[in-house]
């Protein structure tokens, strides 16, 4: 059987790039010749834009708050101290390019356009995960709702997020069309399954991410060395949070532990407490997750992987403001670890933080639930 994946892939982002990689190994591991679809965008250097498959939500910019934030981030970076400057490295591109060639790949689509004018041929098609429906991506998602696929083609999704809660009216009579030809439609989180049922009245179902229909011991096999003489703790963050930062300054302070920041950007403040990883690969992230006395993430791929490979112990926070939190709520919740989700800074101190141990027998229990549930469905769907 042939099966063509379309997912966000190709990206220096741990989350995307991990998940795209999972998505593929497993359906290729139910003896499917499998490929990710190779379309570009608008990150890739040879993309072209179209003039017909446009964003959803294009908006107005602001220059004025733009403007703003550029001078307050220039006037912080100018305080600040020992402050990193920000680029993406070679290195660090070598890096995320060596793991994502693993992954088998389609034809290369510069452009949408192409896409629809000469569309791959496979038996079944399939929306992966990650926030392919999410209508505030800076490109045109439609491809992601497979409608370059002819009538007669087998559509289905796997985990596929829309990350957001609710959609405007233009939005939901788009996603009504674009899904009613799918043979089965799956997602993420509980809040896409409550959303998308009730703009198209179809069956929708709840599966876990990608990244854990691995074993453990599979992921393990991607680990990179690092090199880390004393126990550390890890702040994974996606954007610079100053009051999470501080809080963990004092963590480190009080626990005699190195504090390590880990992001593919820098801080903006003053970085002499900690130690600052710009530069690790996915190999070498997923040792910084596993081997930490403890994590601090903002990020949904970062609590997902410190339960897959039982981390000492983590806390996961949500920003003041977001509107995409609600994934790592539900995440901690479905494994009835509600206490390990911070709602303010400054945390507790680091001795009650690992107080609050992990009980990793019973959260496998779940992990393990979870997956042969979402693995039934998805063999069903691939094979019905």
């Amino acid at each position: 059987m042939k099966v063509g994946i379309i997912t966000i892939h190709k990206s220096n982002n741990y989350g995307a790039c991990l998940q795209s990689y999972a998505l593929w190994k497993y359906i290729s591991s139910l003896g499917c010749d499998c490929e990710i679809i190779d379309l570009h965008r608008p990150i890739h250097p040879d993309f072209i834009p179209s003039k017909k498959y446009v964003r959803l939500r294009t908006g107005k910019p602001n220059l004025f708050r733009r403007a703003l934030l550029f001078i307050k981030h220039r006037i912080r970076r100018e305080k600040a101290k020992c402050v990193v400057p920000f680029s993406w490295s070679p290195e660090l591109k070598t890096k995320f390019t060596e793991f994502n060639s693993q992954i088998k790949l389609s034809r290369p689509y510069r452009s949408i356009d192409e896409l629809y004018e000469m569309p791959p041929d496979y038996d079944v098609y399939v929306s992966g995960s990650d926030q392919i429906w999410n209508p505030k991506m800076p490109y045109c998602i439609e491809p992601y709702f497979l409608t370059f696929v002819n009538k007669d083609g087998r559509k289905i999704s796997y985990a596929s997020s829309v990350g957001i809660a609710s959609l405007l009216p233009k939005e939901k009579e788009k996603y009504r069309q674009w899904l009613s030809s799918y043979d089965f439609i799956s997602v993420r989180e509980r809040t896409g399954v409550d959303l998308l049922q009730q703009i198209t009245g179809l069956n929708v179902e709840q599966v876990c991410d990608p990244t854990m229909l691995l074993y453990k011991e599979q992921w393990e096999l991607h680990k990179k060395p690092i090199t880390i003489r004393k126990k550390y703790i890890l702040l994974f963050s996606l954007v610079y949070d100053k009051e999470a930062v501080d809080s963990c300054i004092k963590l480190a302070e009080d626990s005699g532990c190195e504090l390590i920041y880990l992001s593919v950007k820098p801080p903006l403040g003053d970085v002499r407490k900690y130690t600052v990883v710009t530069n690790a690969g996915p190999g070498e992230w997923l040792s910084y997750i596993q081997n930490a006395e403890l994590i601090i993430t903002d990020s949904f791929h970062g609590t997902v992987f410190s339960i897959i490979l039982q981390t000492k112990n983590f806390y996961s926070y949500v920003m003041k403001g977001s509107k995409n939190g609600s994934r790592i709520i539900n995440l901690l919740s479905a494994f009835g670890m509600d206490s390990h989700l911070i709602r303010k800074f400054p945390m507790d101190s680091y001795d009650v933080l690992m107080g609050n141990g992990i009980d990793y027998h019973a959260v496998e229990s779940v992990l393990e639930h979870e997956r042969e549930r979402s693995a039934d469905y998805l063999k069903k769907a691939l094979l019905t």
